[in-house]
């Protein structure tokens, strides 16, 4: 729906952008509910009401989501039968396999943010550990005493998410493109994993929640990237083949560097693959050039 919106107001050129301030304000409205959580469990000292009670904003979301305008669902056909779904399914996926930027694109997020997943959910456990070795809060009892540090833990988390996912474009812009931008998150994200084991092992608690902080910081740098990398830019004039010294600095984006062709349905595919196909040519351009 956001790339949508772009489209229609010629703004796919912010995508990176736009995605990050999108996510930053989701951030904030996660670390706004975690502060209503705590409240909860503080008034209630029981974790069920938050259940109970999220129910409520849900059903704001879902109404709020059926009142988005109608030009954000595209141009959808009048009927859709089950078969045209699976249809469509088929084809995506065959394209993920067959397209070898879409292929790298599609292996890179399941690496990178199946890892961040599966490990995510070790923080509330460790926070938990965390608040049972502080003794000055004792008087609180075990479940105001966990729910106090977890709520403050995440709120930190998800503000430094916020500001992650709203300086993500300026990141990228800063270290040369998404491309270039990732490579360095994909070395910050090894060294946070690996100084995790030992942390964990050693039962460094506060150390592993900095940790912790810093992976959730980093998958919201590279969120908005990966998201804007995975949407074709607007096509913008390339010289022609035939010009190499001009073609040897035409912008190409991501999923048409020298290793994979340009997607299939872009404009400009043809002139994409003449630029990343190999070695320029060596005869001199005509005088047209």
């Amino acid at each position: 729906m956001i790339f949508t919106w772009l489209r229609l107001q010629r703004r796919l050129d912010e995508k990176t952008k736009v995605y990050g301030f999108t996510r930053s304000w989701s951030k904030i409205g996660s670390a706004v509910s975690t502060v209503i959580a705590v409240v909860i469990v503080w008034w209630a000292q029981d974790y069920a009401w938050v259940f109970f009670l999220a129910i409520i904003p849900y059903v704001i979301g879902l109404i709020n989501f059926a009142g988005y305008p109608k030009e954000l669902e595209g141009k959808p056909a009048s009927r859709v039968h089950l078969r045209d779904v699976f249809r469509h399914l088929g084809k995506c996926v065959a394209d993920a396999v067959r397209l070898c930027g879409l292929r790298r694109l599609v292996v890179e997020s399941m690496s990178f943010e199946g890892v961040y997943k599966a490990v995510e959910d070790y923080l509330q456990p460790v926070v938990q550990s965390m608040a049972l070795g502080v003794l000055a809060w004792a008087w609180l009892g075990e479940t105001r005493r966990s729910a106090l540090l977890i709520g403050i833990v995440y709120i930190l988390l998800y503000l430094g998410s916020a500001i992650a996912s709203r300086h993500a474009h300026r990141f990228a812009a800063h270290s040369g493109g998404e491309e270039r931008g990732s490579r360095m998150l994909w070395v910050v994200v090894c060294c946070t994993y690996a100084a995790l084991v030992p942390l964990l092992y050693f039962g460094l608690y506060r150390a592993a929640v900095v940790g912790f902080v810093l992976l959730a910081m980093v998958q919201n740098l590279w969120q908005p990237m990966l998201v804007s990398a995975s949407t074709p830019s607007p096509v913008k004039p390339r010289a022609p083949p035939c010009c190499p010294s001009r073609a040897r600095h035409a912008p190409s984006p991501r999923w048409s560097s020298h290793r994979c062709s340009a997607w299939p349905w872009t404009t400009s595919a043809r002139t994409a693959r003449a630029v990343s196909s190999g070695p320029l040519p060596s005869s001199p351009p005509p005088s047209r050039c």
